[in-house]
């Protein structure tokens, strides 16, 4: 047994000794995975059907209604609560100062365990108090691992130059209430989990799924820097219940299952996350953000991602975001009652995502790589939104959901698969959208039979002929589908009304390796867009205006000379077509 010396004036109470204990991940005095208060009630978002709205309304929760339009679903932030008082650890010296007031309700105890023949140092917490409490940490804690095993109320933990690494444990255990993860203004803190999960350790009760491991719902906040290295087990951050992101710079490291992850939820107000996800495990690749969704009365309704703000750089072998849960696949009951809610909606920030695995399937495993995955159902309403895939970039799987763009600016381009593509349905109803597509099969925007509908916004597309076409009895906005025959790759592509004057420009990319920059088709639409005579220009230069990934936005659209007249066209209807295509569907 370690000793564990007090630190700090008379006032604060004396840490007490214990023998070695583990803790497993099962909550008994609060039934495990459940949230500490009830769950409003709500319609889910995304068009995805209906639910619960989301996570429970106490305090520092996060609040959710939603609505079924594919529209806008209402979260309010969690906050970090007032801490009645700061208990200070330091890792380095295992020594601790509990204030006077609190000698009676915290106890904290540093032991030496054996974990898979390794020895660890394990700095636990144990807390009565009905009121919050701040654990500061600092100093470094080597092949070892900070829980908080009971706490009565929520509680924080506020890391202010930490250093925890382990080889058979999660560097931070934290159970029971809701935790804040508040990182200090300055401060730069690192956690590094060596657990291998492809290993046929036994890590016992410490196969906990995240290098920060929470049994219940996460919330990350503050100003200053999380970085977290995950050698090779299941997540670098996860919460078993909602993982909330409201500041700091988060980093995250993995060749483990995913990056970051959540049993219920993913929410994002604003910081700074950056995802690097290198496992190469076959069936395993790394992803970014997942949410795994729970079928259970705790999980009925959710499942979901939203994000209002912040940015996130994802680089990743797999998925870069992704709400899993896929009925077909996961339903273990008929009932679907308890079914979570699968769905994604972004509505602000900056999303960067990479995927690089490439895609396959046989009948043992499979890696689908796509950008951003919401299986009920995805709505983007704002943000600037920028993947590069090797799978499709934005995807909705499950069939009837709806894929959904209200707002933002979206780049999607897939190197082997389709740029937008839904089992169910595809509405642009405004926003800035530049789809680029690969070969046959693949194309630019694909719902199979389903209706494809443009209300409004700013897009093209470029893809092949096997494609959804717009449907003209839904489009409100007039749309072209121009054969490529009348643009080509490298050069600009300019419509002109018949008083001379640029109402659509985009420069066509240019052919690469793996992605073919014209496709058979181009799909446009713009609110320029009316009833008319136009004339069809390529290879026009192009002055002034600006441009979103080479599409010209309507309000600064440039001015256009030269290049080549090569079609006159009349449009009469919602949606018109200008060449020979054979549609693939």
């Amino acid at each position: 047994m370690k000793a564990f010396y007090l630190v700090g004036l008379v006032s604060c109470a004396a840490i007490l000794f214990a023998c070695s204990n583990s803790f497993s991940d099962n909550d008994s005095s609060t039934g495990g995975n459940t949230y500490s208060s009830a769950q409003s009630s709500g319609t889910g978002g995304s068009g995805a059907g209906t639910g619960n709205g989301g996570p429970g309304t106490g305090a520092g929760s996060a609040t959710a209604t939603g609505t079924s339009t594919g529209t806008h679903t209402v979260l309010t932030a969690p906050s970090v609560p007032s801490s009645a008082a700061v208990v200070e650890i330091n890792l380095s010296t295992k020594t601790a100062s509990i204030p006077s007031g609190l000698t009676d309700a915290v106890t904290v105890t540093s032991t030496a365990q054996s974990v898979n023949s390794t020895s660890t140092d394990v700095i636990s917490v144990n807390s009565t108090s009905s009121s919050v409490v701040t654990y500061r940490l600092s100093g470094t804690l080597a092949n070892g691992m900070f829980a908080v095993q009971n706490s009565s109320a929520d509680y924080i933990v506020e890391l202010n130059g930490a250093s925890i690494s382990s080889t058979v444990t999660p560097p931070m255990l934290l159970k029971k209430g809701t935790a804040y993860i508040v990182t200090a203004g300055g401060s730069t803190n690192t956690f590094t989990d060596g657990r291998d999960f492809t290993s046929s350790a036994d890590y016992g009760d410490y196969d906990q799924k995240g290098a920060i491991h929470a049994t219940k719902d996460m919330v990350l906040a503050g100003s200053g820097t999380l970085n977290v290295a995950n050698a090779g087990y299941k997540s670098g951050i996860y919460s078993k219940g909602i993982l909330s992101v409201t500041g700091g710079t988060v980093s995250v490291t993995s060749v483990g299952k995913s990056c970051m992850g959540a049993a219920n939820g993913f929410l994002m107000w604003n910081g700074n996350i950056t995802l690097a996800g290198n496992g190469t495990t076959t069936d395993d690749e790394t992803k970014g953000i997942k949410v795994d969704g729970d079928e259970s009365s705790d999980g009925a309704g959710l499942g979901y991602i939203v994000i209002y703000g912040g940015s996130i750089t994802s680089n990743t072998q797999s998925k870069g975001i992704t709400a899993g849960w896929d009925i077909d696949e996961d339903a273990e009951t008929s009932d679907t009652s308890d079914d979570p809610n699968p769905y994604v909606e972004i509505n602000g920030g900056t999303i960067n995502i990479t995927t690089t695995c490439t895609p396959y399937e046989t009948a043992t495993a499979s890696c689908s790589p796509e950008g951003i995955e919401g299986k009920a159902g995805l709505t983007i309403n704002g943000g600037n939104i920028s993947i590069n895939s090797t799978d499709d970039c934005l995807n909705v799987s499950a069939d009837g959901g709806r894929l959904v763009i209200n707002g933002g600016s979206v780049y999607a381009r897939s190197s082997t698969n389709d740029a937008v593509d839904s089992n169910g349905t595809i509405t642009i109803n405004g926003g800035t959208v530049v789809a680029v597509g690969t070969r046959t099969p693949e194309c630019a925007f694909d719902c199979d039979a389903n209706t494809f509908a443009v209300t409004g916004g700013l897009l093209v597309g470029l893809g092949t002929s096997n494609y959804t076409a717009p449907a003209s009895s839904y489009c409100t906005q007039n749309t072209f589908v121009v054969s490529s025959g009348y643009y080509s790759a490298g050069n600009s592509f300019v419509i002109k009304d018949s008083g001379g004057n640029v109402v659509f420009a985009y420069a066509v990319p240019s052919n690469s390796a793996t992605v073919n920059g014209a496709g058979d088709l181009m799909i446009l639409s713009s609110p320029a867009l009316s009833n008319g005579s136009y004339t069809l220009y390529s290879g026009a230069s192009l002055s002034g205006g600006s441009a979103f990934n080479g599409l010209y936005a309507s309000g600064s659209l440039p001015g256009a000379s030269g290049g080549t007249s090569v079609a006159s066209v009349t449009a009469s209807s919602s949606v018109t077509t200008v060449g020979n295509i054979r549609q693939g569907f």
